[in-house]
């Protein structure tokens, strides 16, 4: 979809149409070279307040038009990047609805990442999703301007550009309609973007699960007139010391199954599949990255539709490794797609295991809708939580506690698909970590709150985040040193 073509200069030189921003490190300390603008423009003052932008002149400029923002970073409660990120995206906004040409932005590449807190507001918070629009979006072009430490900006510039472009094709295949982002519909998209980044795709339709007996997968996906797909893709560097699993949940849309959905937030559902998208298209930025790793990707796609072929509540499922499922609730269907596709996982011998889901209200009602759950190994956890943090995508490590193991007992089968509503977020967890071997290092990421609920989400109200794709990308490169 549309996003803003980026640029990196040294220089502004002011055209027609510019909207510039100015960006300060407190009210009167520019933070960028006075020499990367017109003498005419060294002298602003910046907001009294950080993170706001203001209008510091409007009008001519040497037979041309302009406007020049101004804003502060000056926030000790915030990182700078952070701040910045959202600055940029305002003047984005306001740089469109002012019909301006172009939007610059001034600034210091800077020790801690300035400049690509700017690559990155430019690229996501330009991003429209305007396939199903008869007006077509036609995004401002972006300049980064940095002076004297523009080549340490152009060094960023193309690995991001690589990875960036990997977030907004996650947000793509989010907001597609449910009706045409199928199980068929996904794998075909995730084949062609595979295949695109460097990656070995195999696609295992109804047939080939049931060869595998996947039976769990099949049973969600059984009342769908779509039927379930798994995709698997591979990615081998030579100088590798690790192989890294990620596997994904793909509901493409979830209904509840007979266990239904509240009808509020039911459109939500069609980005049931975020675990899918952030592993998938992480592994896509990993490819083209060149890391020095071992990588495979599992990303098991079902609809879980209501049918007269529809699996039901009290269902015994025979998973692929021979372990039984007591199905407590159709709506708890995420754990059960991944349990065939963790197997999957254990066949391959893996160093580490990563999983992600939109598993859990839970971890919403726990985390809200900024934060994700991580659970298992504890070194990795927090390993993820430090990346989290610097690439925006929180986590917070909560307890595998095996006394809630109690929880999931039942006496038809090996285990029950749920455990009630108490801290459903670990049981869903506790559940999950059966089908891993003791020996495998794994973490279980739940992201139902910051993968699905858009409200507040930094680029684009309403739209995908494609949360997920930056943190895991970034967890390969530091588990592949």
């Amino acid at each position: 979809m549309p996003t803003a073509k980026y640029t990196v200069e040294s220089r502004w030189k002011p055209k027609n149409g510019d909207a510039a921003l100015l960006v300060f490190a407190t009210k009167k300390k520019q933070l960028f070279d006075l020499t990367a603008v017109p003498a005419d423009f060294s002298g602003f003052n910046a907001p009294k307040d950080a993170g706001k932008v203001q209008v510091a002149y409007a009008g001519a400029f040497d037979k041309v038009s302009v406007v020049v923002f101004t804003t502060q970073l000056d926030d000790k409660s915030r990182r700078r990047e952070e701040i910045l990120k959202k600055v940029v995206v305002e003047a984005i906004g306001r740089a469109d609805s002012e019909n301006c040409k172009r939007l610059v932005v001034v600034c210091e590449a800077g020790s801690k990442g300035l400049d690509r807190a700017i690559h990155e507001a430019a690229v996501l918070g330009s991003y429209k999703f305007d396939k199903y629009l008869k007006k077509k979006a036609k995004p401002v072009p972006i300049v980064g301007v940095f002076g004297k430490t523009t080549v340490e900006a152009g060094k960023n510039f193309r690995p991001d550009a690589k990875l960036l472009a990997e977030v907004n094709n996650a947000r793509d295949i989010l907001n597609e309609p449910g009706s045409t982002a199928n199980p068929a519909g996904v794998a075909a998209t995730f084949r062609r973007h595979g295949i695109a980044a460097g990656l070995q795709i195999q696609v295992w339709n109804e047939s080939k699960l049931k060869k595998e007996k996947c039976n769990a997968i099949l049973a969600v996906g059984r009342g769908a007139a779509v039927k379930p797909r798994m995709v698997i893709g591979k990615y081998g560097s030579t100088r590798a010391k690790k192989h890294l699993v990620l596997v994904g949940k793909g509901l493409t849309f979830d209904t509840g199954g007979y266990c239904i959905t509240g009808g509020e937030g039911m459109d939500a559902m069609k980005m049931d599949m975020g675990g899918a998208a952030a592993t998938f298209y992480a592994a896509c930025a990993i490819a083209r990255l060149k890391l020095k790793i071992r990588l495979t990707v599992i990303t098991p796609l079902a609809q879980n539709a209501i049918s007269s072929e529809a699996y039901l509540p009290g269902d015994i499922i025979r998973t692929r490794s021979g372990r039984t499922v007591e199905v407590g609730n159709t709506d708890a269907e995420g754990r059960l797609v991944l349990v065939d596709a963790l197997d999957v996982a254990k066949d391959l011998k893996p160093d580490i295991i990563v999983d992600a889901a939109t598993l859990t209200g839970a971890q919403m009602v726990a985390l809200g809708t900024d934060i994700g759950a991580v659970y298992g190994d504890d070194r990795l956890a927090k390993t993820l939580m430090k990346i989290g943090e610097e690439s925006d995508e929180n986590f917070w490590q909560m307890p595998l506690y095996k006394p809630y193991n109690e929880m999931l007992k039942t006496p038809i089968a090996d285990v029950k698909n749920v455990g009630g509503r108490a801290a459903g977020s670990i049981t869903a967890a506790l559940f999950l970590s059966g089908w891993v071997p003791d020996k495998v290092r794994w973490l279980h990421l739940d992201i139902a709150g910051p993968a699905v609920f858009t409200d507040k989400v930094p680029y684009g109200k309403g739209l995908a985040r494609g949360f997920g794709v930056k943190a895991i990308t970034a967890f390969a490169e530091k588990i592949s040193r």
